[in-house]
């Protein structure tokens, strides 16, 4: 990439153009997670449906 190219690179990760490696890392690893949780609460919700105690104690 030719300096100039550089330049226009840093201005545009400084003015938030552009996301890094790690933000991108960073997002996805959040969204995984976040998946999971609700997977496992969608999980547990069902396994009480289907004992019939879901709901008792709210």
């Amino acid at each position: 990439m030719s300096r100039g190219g550089e330049h226009i690179r840093e201005a545009m990760l400084k003015e938030g153009y552009v996301k890094t490696f790690e933000q991108r890392t960073r997002r996805n690893q959040s969204i995984r997670t976040n998946t999971h949780k609700l997977v496992n609460k969608a999980q547990a919700n069902i396994e009480a449906v289907e004992k019939g105690t879901f709901g008792v104690g709210h």
